[in-house]
């Protein structure tokens, strides 16, 4: 049963040893676009990056996305730090009119007012060093050289009609995505077709890392679609491993850089899960559902795959 359907069971540690030391690694758009949500760790996952570098590959179509989105994602920073910046000052003209004594002791109100000083220096100090500009740039550097080529017309044609057909039968992934009404409802299948011919072309695992948690990639917001693994499997001959941000940071730390302290780690993985937890996704959340989904329309076609790799 294995030989047939090799995604639906565990690898063994030597395999996923295996996979981090010689595979090649992809970061979902999402991922690229998050980096300015990290504040004061997005240098620490730009050193991932760096150590990764010569092993990274970045699908045309996730380039794409990228650079549709970014000059969004900044401006969402820089208005943020505005409104604490507003905040900051209303703060500082109202402490200055309690009377001393009322409320705080006269240095208690001049600790008070430091310390929102610095926090507005601080927001100053970004806007005026175009901060998330000198991010982009260190970005478009890393990635200058992993970017694959653009996908042909008749190429795109092809997999269009190819994904029509998946979204019909609600094989993953990207089907949560068919009734997007901005012209990328073929996002995501685009780059997992990219990524099993990259990993063909260079006889390669691929580790995989996405923060979109749909169910069309995981199971149940837990695992990495079995269906998903399996066509991966059977088509490309190699592994692959799904992983969210914050799961791919945790196995980087036992896998790949054991001397990256344990605290930036942790910090990073922390202000990961708080922005997974507020920054608002672009999809319904029904799309974002991850209850009551079951793997027949995987299972059943499972075999159909490796009937059709194989001719």
């Amino acid at each position: 049963m294995k030989k047939s359907f090799p995604g639906y069971y565990e690898y063994s540690e030597e395999d996923k040893k295996n996979i981090w030391e010689k595979g090649i690694f992809v970061f979902d758009s999402c991922v690229l676009l998050n980096i300015y949500y990290l504040s004061s760790q997005i240098n620490t996952f730009l050193d991932i990056l760096r150590v990764l570098k010569k092993q990274i590959k970045t699908p045309y179509q996730v380039a794409l996305e990228y650079h549709n989105n970014m000059f969004s994602k900044i401006d969402t920073q820089y208005q943020t730090y505005q409104r604490v910046n507003e905040i900051v000052n209303t703060l500082t003209n109202e402490i200055q009119k309690i009377p001393d004594k009322l409320c705080f002791t006269k240095d208690e109100k001049i600790k008070i007012s430091n310390d929102l000083q610095s926090i507005h220096k601080k927001i100053q100090s970004i806007s005026d060093n175009n901060y998330y500009s000198t991010v982009r740039d260190q970005i478009a550097s890393l990635l200058e050289h992993t970017i694959e080529s653009s996908i042909a017309d008749n190429v795109i044609t092809q997999w269009e009609k190819e994904g029509e057909k998946r979204y019909q039968n609600h094989l993953p992934p990207g089907y949560k995505d068919k009734n997007k009404s901005n012209g990328n409802k073929y996002g995501d299948f685009f780059i997992w077709k990219s990524m099993l011919e990259i990993s063909q072309r260079d006889k390669k695992p691929v580790i995989f890392v996405t923060e979109d948690k749909k169910n069309d990639w995981f199971y149940q917001c837990k695992h990495a679609h079995p269906f998903l693994l399996n066509e991966f499997i059977l088509t490309t001959q190699q592994h692959v491993l799904i992983y969210s941000l914050s799961d791919f940071i945790k196995d980087y730390g036992i896998y790949r850089e054991k001397s990256t302290k344990s605290d930036k780690i942790e910090e990073l993985q922390d202000i990961i899960s708080a922005n997974a937890k507020t920054i608002e996704m672009t999809d319904t959340q029904d799309d974002n559902s991850c209850a009551g989904e079951d793997l027949r329309d995987g299972t059943k076609n499972a075999e159909q795959t490796e009937n059709e790799n194989s001719k």
